[in-house]
């Protein structure tokens, strides 16, 4: 009798633990739950989305356009501007991007003409509401015996964006409306 007395025991006892440890675990992810809620939801700021960006490449600058500041950034609405300002670069080992004006936005980062070897990359695309922030480094390296203007080419999805602004090396560069 003391053995069935000691085993219901000892079986209570493990059945109450396991049922509080469930409940605490619970309560527990519940309040983790809750927690990363209020944390990630801030009313007052609109959600934030990546934005992919994809470079386009067989491109250049025609010599046709003058750039007005040291950083120009062109938001390219159809055919007749794409042509306007970019000529093709082709050789026997490249491929050309071919732009699809009805599915993405396409944006150029044009630098002012330079003999200092330059180098444009476009690291990481936000859209935040209606804005969409573009995030680009500029870094210029030694001197070339050619001159050369400085060209980022890219093209991104469509999305609800109705302004996009530009920081580059952290700051502020630009800001474009879109219609």
């Amino acid at each position: 009798m003391k053995t069935g007395s000691f085993l219901f025991l000892t079986l209570s006892l493990t059945a109450a633990l396991v049922c509080c440890s469930s409940k605490k675990d619970s309560a527990k992810e519940q309040a983790t739950a809750t927690e990363q809620k209020v944390t990630t939801e801030d009313p007052q700021k609109p959600a934030t989305t990546n934005v992919p960006t994809e470079e386009m490449s067989g491109y250049f600058v025609k010599s046709t356009y003058k750039p007005n500041a040291d950083i120009n950034f062109i938001v390219l609405k159809n055919k007749a501007q794409f042509d306007e300002l970019l000529g093709i670069a082709r050789t026997m080992k490249n491929s050309i991007s071919t732009p699809d004006f009805d599915n993405t936005i396409i944006a150029a980062i044009v630098l002012k003409t330079t003999k200092n070897e330059t180098k444009i990359k476009v690291k990481d695309a936000k859209l935040e509401g209606n804005t969409l922030n573009v995030y680009a480094d500029i870094e210029t390296g030694k001197e070339l015996s050619y001159s050369s203007t400085p060209l980022y080419l890219y093209h991104m999805p469509k999305n609800q964006a109705k302004q996009i602004n530009l920081f580059v090396n952290g700051e502020n560069k630009a800001s474009v409306e879109l219609n």
